[in-house]
């Protein structure tokens, strides 16, 4: 029995035979269902307007969300130019105000300063005026200024008219004594004074009885404190309520006061006191309705 060996030896050369044909995937043949153009599936004119307007529908999205961005951007650009503008007008107009407050300032303390000044100098006028005017004598002359009216006449130019002219008048007119001949005590007294001694009373003349029977020399009776119209004018002008009397009211409270002597109108040391306190008290009396 001979050895043969088991196995096939592959032949060198290859193989003439034809490849088997594989069948066909189904996969395939459900895909492709047609086999020629003619089978080849016609799109309708509505798909294919569809598909236009779609194509064109996008495009058009597009350049809307484009657009809408663009203006946005361009509005904000806009807004942040004019709040830029805005603030730059506000900063400017404050910077203005300040240089108007800073000069306003400057020119307020000036003219304090100057005011200031000037109520030094008017004060350093008046002391030095005051102090040149010399202390007036008890009855001095009526060159001092008094007030005019209307008519350029001064107060006591008119007081001395009609005062010293009516008291005379007065005195040349009226009866003496009644018609049973006694002193006719009921005329009103006539404002005339022809002696600066001062007029004894029912007091002083027994005062006088009695020292002369204690042999008591006789003493001069004082003299009236007298002051002229002129002096008693200057007086109340230097007062520091002068300004705010009533100018009317002062002629008219002197008039009544007043007495005619040899060198016109004058006045008591007491009533022009009492003129003073009275236009003192209607000053008070008026600031006082005021507040």
């Amino acid at each position: 029995m001979s050895l043969t060996p088991t196995h096939s030896y592959r032949p060198i050369a290859p193989s003439i035979a034809p490849q088997p044909i594989l069948p066909r995937p189904v996969s395939l043949d459900s895909k492709r269902k047609w086999s020629s153009p003619e089978d080849f599936p016609q799109k309708t004119q509505a798909e294919r307007r569809n598909s236009n307007s779609s194509q064109g529908s996008n495009s058009s999205v597009t350049l809307a969300a484009d657009q809408r961005i663009r203006r946005k951007e361009q509005n904000r650009a806009a807004q942040r130019a004019f709040r830029e503008r805005k603030e730059r007008y506000v900063q400017e107009l404050q910077d203005k105000i300040k240089q108007i407050e800073a000069a306003h300032a400057i020119q307020v303390s000036r003219l304090e300063e100057e005011n200031l000044k000037l109520k030094n100098e008017l004060s350093e006028l008046k002391d030095s005026k005051r102090e040149q005017s010399p202390t007036p004598s008890r009855i001095p002359s009526s060159a001092v200024a008094c007030i005019r009216d209307k008519d350029g006449v001064s107060f006591c130019e008119r007081l001395k008219e009609e005062v010293c002219s009516n008291a005379y008048d007065r005195l040349l007119t009226e009866q003496l004594f009644d018609a049973h001949g006694f002193l006719n005590e009921t005329m009103s007294p006539v404002p005339i004074i022809t002696s600066t001694k001062k007029q004894p009373s029912k007091i002083d003349f027994f005062d006088e009885l009695e020292q002369s029977l204690n042999a008591t020399p006789l003493e001069e009776p004082t003299n009236l404190d007298l002051i002229s119209c002129s002096v008693v004018w200057n007086r109340m002008a230097n007062h520091p309520l002068f300004e705010k009397f009533d100018q009317d009211a002062l002629c008219h409270e002197l008039k009544k006061r007043a007495k005619c002597s040899t060198t016109g109108p004058v006045f008591e040391e007491f009533e022009v006191q009492e003129v003073l306190h009275l236009m003192e008290d209607r000053v008070r009396n008026q600031e006082q309705q005021q507040i």
